[in-house]
């Protein structure tokens, strides 16, 4: 994972956004660069995962979350949290 963000909406109007490059403390696939534009010089000098779960589970507090492709994020933030 290699950027998380949010926004958060009332009703149609989205009113607030949280957004980070992350490090993942690995090159990133080339595959992956070639789909999410994202190369590992952008993420030099970004915070780690570990580092941005409060300030992220902060801006979302108890409100529900809505996620694309959410079973392979959810499943990387848990291995994080285990840490």
């Amino acid at each position: 994972m290699v950027e998380i963000g949010a926004v958060l909406f009332e009703g149609s109007l989205a009113v607030k956004s949280y957004g980070t490059l992350i490090d993942p403390g690995i090159p990133v696939p080339p595959e992956a660069s070639a789909v999410n534009g994202i190369s590992d010089d952008m993420l030099r000098g970004k915070p780690r995962m570990v580092d941005v779960l409060g300030e992220f589970a902060g801006f979302c507090g108890d409100l529900p979350l809505v996620a694309h492709n959410a079973p392979f994020d959810f499943k990387y933030l848990l291995e994080v949290v285990k840490l």
